[in-house]
């Protein structure tokens, strides 16, 4: 791989990107205002099953699964896996999860991390691919340097962090407030440099393992 990316591929790639970011940031900005409201907080996710842990047991075990779902999303946005010690965690203290039946719980916990990460998996490919063929095509791809395609990758993201977030995490979408997120609305902004590595680390590794390789002549 040479060291430097040749310059017509920077300019196709600028190219792209001025026409891209325009369309783009209309979306970003509808994201951006859809939860703006004062009244809204964020539910850590830490301690949001803790009103079901204390109230009876019958009127919310049925509400159980959607709870749970909550504390797996938040773990996913901030793990690569779930290892054994972090299933234990989730599902620690639950009304209805005893020593009695804990394997059927624990399957479902793993199936829903699969689930999500085969979405993410799934449009990961499809976006690259699509970048990449409005940027050059592969062969230039091929040509540029690791870390110049790194400096893209992070140039687009921040130009559209809370859509790239919440298209690539689709199943954490569901319960991580990706809008408060990048609006530096708590925490500040002590979230984003994890979503900006775990994306950017992400992008790349579907380019080197997925389709650098699979494309070959």
């Amino acid at each position: 791989m040479n060291a430097k990316m040749p310059s017509h591929t920077n300019r196709i790639i600028v190219t792209v990107y001025e026409h891209r970011t325009a369309a783009a940031l209309l979306l970003e900005h509808l994201n951006r205002i859809k939860r703006q409201y004062t009244d809204l907080v964020v539910v850590t996710f830490g301690t949001s099953h803790q009103p079901s842990k204390l109230e009876d047991v019958h009127a919310h075990f049925r509400h159980l699964d959607e709870e749970i779902k909550r504390i797996i999303d938040g773990y996913l946005m901030t793990i690569k896996g779930l290892e054994e010690s972090h299933i234990t965690e989730i599902l620690q203290g639950w009304p209805g999860i005893n020593e009695s039946n804990p394997g059927q719980h624990r399957f479902w916990v793993m199936d829903y991390q699969r689930d999500a990460q085969h979405k993410t998996c799934e449009i990961l490919p499809r976006t690259m691919e699509i970048l990449i063929n409005t940027s050059g095509g592969i062969d230039v791809w091929r040509e540029a340097a690791e870390a110049d395609i790194e400096k893209l990758l992070l140039a687009l993201f921040d130009q559209l962090p809370l859509t790239t977030s919440k298209l690539v995490f689709h199943y954490e979408d569901g319960s991580v407030d990706f809008e408060r997120i990048w609006r530096n609305a708590f925490d500040g902004g002590k979230r984003q440099p994890l979503l900006r590595f775990q994306l950017v680390y992400l992008a790349i590794s579907t380019w080197l393992y997925r389709i650098k390789t699979d494309n070959r002549d």
